[in-house]
């Protein structure tokens, strides 16, 4: 083998060397990459649940001020409570068919 071809051969193993190095970190860092998304993930489910309950507090908190507030939320709870009854009818005369 010439010094030529030699050289040429170092210097290609160097590059395999330095590519596999590079994968290596690139592996690394999707996997880091993956489980932030993960936490992430978990992270958003957490506070929609939070907020669907923060929601379900504030209609309840709500409609305890309209019961006990003035005249204008009292009739506003009794239009929601109208609505829900309404409803309710509808769905008994569906189950009713």
């Amino acid at each position: 083998m010439t010094e030529k071809e030699s050289k040429l051969l170092q210097d290609f193993e160097e590059k395999v060397l330095q590519l596999t190095s590079m994968y290596n970190l690139l592996e690394e860092n999707y996997k880091k990459l993956e489980n932030t998304n993960s936490e992430l993930k978990n992270q958003i489910s957490e506070l929609q649940e939070e907020n669907e309950s923060i929601k379900k507090d504030y209609q309840n908190a709500t409609m305890a001020i309209a019961l006990s507030g003035s005249q204008e939320d009292s009739r506003m709870t009794k239009n929601k409570i109208n609505h829900l009854i309404k409803e309710i009818d509808q769905c008994i005369a569906m189950l009713s068919k």
